[in-house]
């Protein structure tokens, strides 16, 4: 099916290297925020899936400057901890009393 889109999208005026990016065998990781879990901790999902994102799509925290040239610092969890859901279960979110619970009391995490 992609390779049909990609060759009706090749035909658009305007369009330079289409190409389909292969994800069957990639590693994926699920995560499955559990809302009774984290009602009980009086967190909102918005804040389970914003620690989510910072330590596997990384966070900026900063910008560099080179001359005349800008690049965003970004901080992430290296490769192997990204892909571990053991790993992942043990970062932890802050609560509304101040603790600080692991994701895996939030949420399922598979791969």
């Amino acid at each position: 099916t992609a390779e049909k889109i990609a060759a009706v999208l090749r035909k658009v005026s305007g369009n330079a290297d289409v190409a389909v990016e292969a994800t069957e065998g990639l590693p994926m990781l699920n995560i499955d925020i559990r809302r009774d879990a984290i009602a009980r901790y009086g967190i909102n999902i918005e804040d389970v899936q914003e620690v989510i994102e910072a330590a596997i799509g990384g966070s900026e925290v900063g910008t560099i400057v080179k001359g005349n040239a800008k690049f965003s610092l970004t901080v992430r969890l290296e490769e192997r901890y990204r892909r571990d859901p053991e790993a992942i279960g043990r970062i932890t979110v802050p609560a509304a009393d101040g603790s600080a619970i692991p994701l895996a009391q939030l949420s399922s995490i598979t791969s």
